[in-house]
């Protein structure tokens, strides 16, 4: 795990450009954006759109880079900790960016925009990460054709469920 991080922070060029995950960038562009117009839609269109173009803007860049360090740490060992970075850590960090960005912007809306978004950044990080230890969502030389991986989208989803569902039932059952 050391390895992959110190190589990434090494070659910062790299991972923004090679690296950068076009798929994450699009997926959370698209789902984001509607999470923003959502929320911001009693506004007025003006307002909402352009909390919009901001988070689309936004998200297509941050969630690129945190494709990019999923796809980096997916194997690494020991898991929980390449997790605890790619669903915890760097997600925080770029919430809290995200909120100066909305804040900056005049969002009207900012709490519950950013707390939809945050619940959103919840699940979809940990749900990249597990796609991409399955082989979706991944690009450059391991990727494959867009096609292919919304082929696949409703078995990972289905699994991720089933697994997810797994973990949430032995974290009950161990407390009680």
């Amino acid at each position: 795990m050391g390895e992959v991080l110190a190589h990434l922070v090494r070659h910062p060029v790299d991972l923004l450009f090679s690296r950068w995950n076009w798929k994450s960038a699009l997926w959370s562009a698209l789902w984001r954006g509607a999470l923003f117009l959502a929320a911001n839609h009693r506004a007025g269109w003006q307002a909402a759109s352009a909390a919009v173009i901001a988070e689309a803007a936004y998200r297509a860049f941050v969630s690129g880079v945190h494709g990019a360090f999923a796809q980096a740490l997916r194997h690494a060992t020991p898991w929980w900790l390449s997790a605890a970075v790619i669903v915890v850590l760097l997600p925080a960090a770029l919430q809290l960016l995200e909120l100066v960005v909305h804040w900056a912007g005049g969002t009207p809306h900012l709490l519950a925009s950013v707390l939809l978004s945050a619940a959103f950044t919840a699940v979809s990080s940990l749900f990249n990460w597990y796609a991409m230890r399955r082989g979706v969502l991944l690009v450059g030389d391991e990727g494959r054709p867009l096609a292919d991986d919304v082929r696949e989208f409703p078995r990972v989803v289905v699994a991720f469920l089933r697994d997810s569902w797994k973990v949430l039932v032995r974290c009950v059952w161990g407390a009680r």
